[in-house]
């Protein structure tokens, strides 16, 4: 209980450091606007897509077009993105460091972070997405086997043991093995306080999903006023020929409409939660730095145990 008790110090040390350090955001707040201008130029050419069926009209021709087009922005997204983050993480691991330290930081620490860490923090990441993949035919039977639980269970203890991975690498200017070894003695060695954090860092940074209505509340037998309709419909519909493309032309106005004001409404509420997600995202990893740092500082302070005089005078 001692143990876990000291978090609320770690917290408390980690909103002090946060409070004087306001640079700490930045990194953060620029790649939340360049995801958020990808987002908004993605929206922009999915508008111009969808604009461009109408003129061409869907043909086979067309709909391989799309995919291509769709997969190159895809790929894009997630290559900007992960490249991105990598290296706000390389340069943000840094910061947090120095500013633990209570020395001042600027961009250059920043950019000091990414020029030494990058290439080990995507090491890193490139290793874990290979034990994921290895590791994902018994990670599926195992959680079956433990009714669903090894879905939950799995991934929290990997995360457990991989937390203060990168951060040995920064704090003790480790390589990616050596860092992962010395993170993994550490999680070992500091289980419940740690997996205590990081439980109540999931919990903060993790989605709410909100609660749904009766879907069905509205249903209407539609079998049943389809045949009325068509019953009492002056107009013989089985005569009436509907091609696809025009009625899509018929809806593309009301498709418009609905890009005009779902862009910008997306856009804004994709800043303003990644916003709220980088401040829990910032306090946490800093209290990650600070108890890494407190109980390295303790381990070097333990006394080392002196040999029994009386042993020694047996053994001579």
């Amino acid at each position: 209980m001692n143990e876990i008790a000291k978090l609320f110090d770690y917290f408390k040390r980690a909103f002090q450091v946060n409070k004087n350090n306001r640079g700490l955001y930045l990194p953060q707040i620029t790649l939340i606007l360049v995801k958020a201008c990808y987002y908004l130029a993605f929206g922009i050419f999915l508008y111009q897509l969808t604009i461009g069926i109408g003129d061409m009209g869907f043909e086979a021709t067309t709909f391989k077009e799309v995919f291509f087009s769709m997969a190159w922005w895809i790929g894009g997204m997630i290559v900007v993105g992960g490249l991105g983050s990598m290296v706000v993480e390389a340069g943000l691991f840094n910061m947090y460091k120095v500013s633990i330290n209570d020395e001042l930081i600027d961009s250059n620490i920043f950019f000091e972070g990414v020029r030494k860490y990058f290439i080990r923090i995507l090491l890193a990441n490139i290793l874990m997405m290979i034990f994921w993949v290895a590791f994902a035919i018994p990670y599926f039977i195992i959680s079956v086997f433990t009714l669903l639980a090894g879905f939950i269970l799995i991934p929290l203890l990997i995360t457990v043991f991989t937390t203060m991975w990168k951060v040995s690498m920064v704090i003790e200017d480790l390589t990616v093995i050596e860092g992962l070894k010395r993170g993994i003695r550490f999680s070992t060695k500091h289980f419940v306080p740690l997996s205590a954090l990081v439980i109540i860092k999931q919990a903060f940074l993790s989605s709410q999903a909100g609660s749904s209505g009766n879907a069905n509340a509205g249903n209407w037998d539609s079998s049943n006023n389809i045949s009325k309709v068509t019953d009492n419909s002056p107009v013989d519909l089985d005569t009436v020929h509907f091609s696809f493309n025009d009625v899509y032309a018929q809806a593309l106005p009301y498709i418009k409409t609905g890009f005009y004001i779902l862009i910008p409404v997306v856009s804004i509420a994709i800043i303003i939660a990644s916003m709220v997600r980088m401040v829990f995202e910032i306090f946490f990893e800093l209290s990650i730095f600070v108890m890494y740092i407190e109980k390295s500082k303790e381990a070097e302070l333990e006394p080392i145990a002196e040999p029994n005089a009386e042993a020694i005078m047996e053994v001579k």
